[in-house]
């Protein structure tokens, strides 16, 4: 009972991240790789994180300290896969920068 339970369950996630992906791969580049971040990272991450910005294969994640920050750099190669997975090759790269620093990096990109 149990096991035909959890199949239900994986085949409902399934069904839900093609429904995401679906959806995420008919928006522009630049709001799919925002609208997905919370989908990739998960509830908990996102919960402490903001994607901002989107530009030229960069994904910009607003994040509240250092340690988040430091944390979540040694998993940037996981996030671009799941990323890659969910809207297709979009995402490149994930960069992330302290709240407070986001303006600063944006206003050097526009110059």
């Amino acid at each position: 009972m149990i096991d035909i339970i959890i199949v239900g369950v994986e085949s409902i996630r399934t069904g839900l991240h093609r429904i995401m992906s679906d959806f995420l791969r008919t928006q522009p580049a630049e709001e799919a790789a925002v609208l997905a971040w919370p989908v990739v990272c998960g509830a908990k991450v996102a919960s402490r994180t903001k994607a901002v910005h989107f530009d030229a294969g960069v994904l910009l994640i607003e994040v509240a300290d250092i340690n988040w920050r430091n944390h979540l750099r040694t998993l940037e190669h996981e996030y671009v896969r799941h990323l890659f997975e969910l809207i297709g090759p979009v995402v490149k790269r994930v960069e992330f920068k302290l709240e407070g620093k986001i303006r600063n990096v944006e206003a050097s990109r526009e110059t």
